[in-house]
């Protein structure tokens, strides 16, 4: 497959999975344009890229002007017809990469997650401070001079062909980069061309994968000669973390940290890399002693730095160090998570332009750093004072300002747009997401491979194990009821990231799941610790209710009905139970029948779960990760972020102030707020936004505010009190503006059209006759962008009467409607009718038939973007 050549199938595939929306190359073409003819330019590249093959090289430039764009080739500066062939080799190179490296790189490996990696190393600090205290275990944090501008082609070549490569995928890496010309561009002045001798280029589809397949050979060097150094747990040895060039070693005593070096250093020669070795960092996973002087003396002599006592340093974008806790790298992300809040501020002038900013830009920062760290849910508050006062706009200028108070609940922000909220993730149920990602990615791993867990799982299984003392191993934890046992302290050696993702995983998920495969799973899942097993009013496991009887099973390895019926050959019954409990220290004959009788219904099963097949069955720590539980009729491992979400969901949507907007009546049906969404789509963003701030009651109007409660009138003179309803309805100004511009929508809808259509679109339907002519969708359509505009342009004169000079007289007001209700006309026009549109000519007479309503109120506005 890698050694094929490159057809027009494989060019088809790069351009249409090209991202859009990126800086195009010197020849000022996106992806964009060969995504207009995807087949027709496949062929095109397919022809091209053989001749360069052909030739050994990519050609640079014909031999007219340099300066021309048009004379340069593919792959010169990077245009987006020079990333097509590499990413039609990275598809392929992506197909292999997992078994060719080992599982301990984490770095552009498709399958592999950073926020493992950072998993597996904070589980290791946590495993070495448990059992080494005696020696400091500690990290070794590489740091290579320009890894990828050091790349060798040579040794690249000789590493590919080490890989079993075959000549054709090795000869189109040389003819991708032999030649390759560049500048440096400085304060918009150009060098003169030089040629690479070095290097993968950064931003080439094809660099990481060859990357990682570069660097590789010094993992398996690590691997194989520091095994000895490695930190050994359940017999699996653990030498290292990689994420692309950032290696970090693991060693189980500092004092091998000069032998590491030396071999890393071997590696740097062989291949032209060179370590930074005063940007190499050293660490301990638990603080200093006295008695570690020495080493650190010695430490500090190879040249590295050599973190103290409350230093710290950043691996993968979150802080570690010898004495560091959850509290201090919290503290380190809320200064960063301000300042980008400051930053950002400005950059939006919308309520859902805010939200895109802080999920974006802003928030990914934190989910980083909550994917790996375990946080307390009342230090999770901190963040909510900055995200509140960012979409307010309101300034942060510390870490610890209060939040702001908010023009309508806060509570909107958090909930979906289907019911009426701003999709802006709940920083708690975010969390929650979080862990229950990282057990359904555990378990999705094991289903590819049942020989053993991923090793990033390991260090944790060893504690959760032992917390279990015999009652289960492995992935039986997955039903272990935790927010009880949790109380006890055999599980305080869990990491607390853990314990925090079991208890969400077996409260808050796995009891509101169904089994799909329910024979299986109750012969197979644990008997002892399991949140389905509970009995009595206190809910209490059979490891508690039959303390003896548990611990002498277990002590024989049965934890399941299918060990029971191996060793025994039946289900559990009271005739096997009593011969399986005869050793145990249930000496008397009474207690011995009171425990049967009570023990066999609880394990009792259906009677034809008994003519179920038991073998051949994974080891006994795999098997609970074949269980298939599904929520709405899908395996919860596959399912969608979406899903878990809302299975998560706790919030109900808060009562809308429909008496303050005087539509007390008003009943708003399960698809309104997904309706508004979609037509929200036909107007600028200001518009949409004001819409929504108005149908929430956030406005902010004057009685609210405690500096003006003196003046609490209309701004145009009605003795009125302002409120929502007279402002943008029942004021003299208000009602002269609809009867204008409802009218031709009245004969649209024929019906006179009120306040609570205008804001909730309540009871809005199109007549039978009027979709005949214009459809049953673009009425309403057109209906929004009218309501929208007047409403906006309401408020906005309001605003300038109150705060700046005079307010326009009418006729300036309906000037500013007609022209912003002329231009959102257009718009709508020119993309209802593009060519491009399946429908454009029904659209088309649906447009014109509406044009002719309009000009009959409005007869000296022609709308000539509605012309032929």
């Amino acid at each position: 497959m890698l050694d094929a050549p490159i057809t027009a199938n494989d060019f088809f595939y790069a351009i249409h999975h090209t991202a859009r929306g990126k800086a195009p190359g010197p020849d000022g073409l996106p992806a964009e344009y060969y995504q207009l003819f995807p087949h027709k330019w496949a062929q095109v590249l397919e022809l091209v890229y053989a001749d360069q093959f052909r030739k050994g090289r990519m050609s640079k430039f014909q031999r007219h002007s340099r300066s021309d764009p048009r004379n340069y080739r593919p792959l010169t500066l990077l245009n987006q017809d020079a990333k097509f062939g590499p990413k039609a080799l990275a598809y392929r190179l992506n197909q292999v990469l997992p078994s060719l490296l080992g599982v301990d790189q984490f770095g552009f490996v498709p399958g592999r997650d950073i926020r493992h990696a950072l998993r597996y190393f904070h589980d290791l600090m946590d495993h070495c401070r448990r059992t080494n205290a005696r020696n400091p275990a500690g990290a070794i944090c590489l740091d290579f001079a320009k890894s990828f501008d050091s790349v060798n082609w040579q040794a690249l070549d000789l590493v590919l062909q080490h890989w079993g490569f075959r000549c054709n995928f090795r000869r189109w890496i040389t003819t991708f980069f032999r030649g390759t010309l560049v500048q440096v561009l400085v304060n918009s002045s150009r060098s003169n061309f030089f040629s690479l001798g070095a290097g993968v280029r950064q931003g080439d589809p094809l660099s990481p994968g060859l990357f990682v397949l570069f660097i590789e050979p010094l993992l398996c060097y690590l691997r194989a000669l520091n095994d000895d150094m490695a930190i050994k747990i359940h017999g699996t040895s653990h030498h290292l973390l990689g994420f692309a060039d950032d290696i970090t070693g693991l060693v189980k005593d500092l004092h091998h940290a000069p032998h590491y070096l030396d071999r890393v250093n071997d590696f740097c020669t062989a291949t032209g890399m060179r370590l930074n070795v005063d940007k190499t960092v050293l660490f301990p996973f638990r603080p200093w002693t006295d008695a570690d002087r020495d080493l650190q003396f010695r430490l500090r002599d190879l040249g590295v730095r050599v973190l103290d006592q409350h230093e710290h340093t950043t691996l993968l974008g979150v802080a570690v160090g010898p004495d560091i806790t959850p509290g201090l790298q919290l503290n380190h992300l809320l200064v960063r998570f301000q300042k980008l809040c400051v930053s950002w501020r400005w950059r939006a002038r919308t309520l859902r332009g805010r939200v895109l900013l802080l999920k974006t830009m802003i928030l990914s920062t934190l989910w980083h750093f909550l994917g790996a760290v375990s946080v307390p849910r009342k230090d999770l508050l901190q963040f909510i004072p900055l995200m509140r006062n960012f979409l307010n706009c309101a300034p942060s200028g510390a870490v610890h300002d209060p939040a702001t108070r908010g023009q309508f609940s806060s509570v909107w922000f958090s909930l979906s747009s289907s019911d009426g909220g701003l999709d802006l993730p709940s920083v708690a149920s975010s969390v929650e997401l979080l862990h229950v990602n990282l057990i359904r990615q555990l378990i999705r791993h094991c289903r590819l491979d049942l020989s053993a867990p991923p090793k990033w799982f390991i260090p944790a299984q060893a504690a959760i194990d032992a917390a279990f003392k015999g009652q289960g191993a492995g992935m039986d934890f997955l039903y272990i009821p935790l927010s009880r046992l949790a109380q006890t302290s055999r599980w305080d050696d869990v990491p607390t990231y853990w314990r925090d993702s079991i208890a969400t995983w077996s409260t808050k998920v796995l009891v509101k799941l169904h089994c799909l495969n329910p024979v299986m799973t109750k012969l197979t899942w644990p008997l002892w610790n399991n949140v389905f097993l509970r009995f009595t009013a206190a809910q209490r496991s059979l490891a508690v209710l039959h303390r003896k009887a548990c611990g002498y099973l277990s002590h024989h390895d049965i934890t399941r009905i299918s060990s029971f019926c191996c060793i025994f050959g039946w289900i559990p019954d009271e005739a096997t139970l009593r011969e399986a409990l005869a050793g145990s220290s249930i000496e008397s004959a009474r207690s011995m029948t009171a425990v049967v009788q009570k023990l066999a219904p609880r394990l009792a099963v259906p009677l034809h779960y008994r003519d179920f097949m038991i073998y051949p069955l994974p080891p006994a720590t795999m098997v609970c990760a074949l269980h298939v539980w599904a929520f709405d009729g899908h395996d919860i491992v596959y399912a969608s972020n979406h899903n878990i979400k809302r299975l998560l969901a706790t919030q109900a949507p808060p009562p809308l102030p429909l008496l303050q907007l005087s539509v007390p009546d008003v009943t708003l049906s399960p698809s309104h707020w997904a309706h508004e969404r979609l037509l929200q789509r036909d107007v600028l963003p200001v518009y949409a936004d004001f819409l929504f701030r108005l149908q929430h009651n956030g406005l902010g109007f004057r009685y609210k505010y405690r500096w003006l409660t003196t003046m609490v009138d209309c701004v145009y003179g009605c003795p009125t009190p302002e409120t929502p309803f007279h402002l943008l309805w029942d004021c003299h100004t208000a009602r002269h503006l609809w009867r204008l511009f409802l009218s031709p929508l009245t004969r649209l809808f024929r019906s006179v059209l009120g306040w609570d259509q205008v804001l909730f679109l309540h009871h809005l339907e199109v007549p039978v006759a009027s979709r005949l002519i214009f459809g049953s969708r673009l009425p309403v359509r057109l209906f929004n962008i009218v309501r929208c505009v007047v409403l906006r342009t309401l408020w906005l004169n309001r605003n300038k009467a109150l705060y700046d000079s005079p307010a326009l007289p009418f006729f300036g007001v309906f000037r500013q409607c007609l022209t912003m209700i002329r231009l959102h006309f257009q718009r709508f026009y020119t993309k209802l009718t593009h060519s491009q549109s399946r429908e454009f000519a029904r659209h088309k007479l649906q447009l014109q038939a509406f044009r002719r309503e309009w000009v009959r109120d409005f007869p000296d506005d022609p709308f000539s973007l509605f012309d032929d």
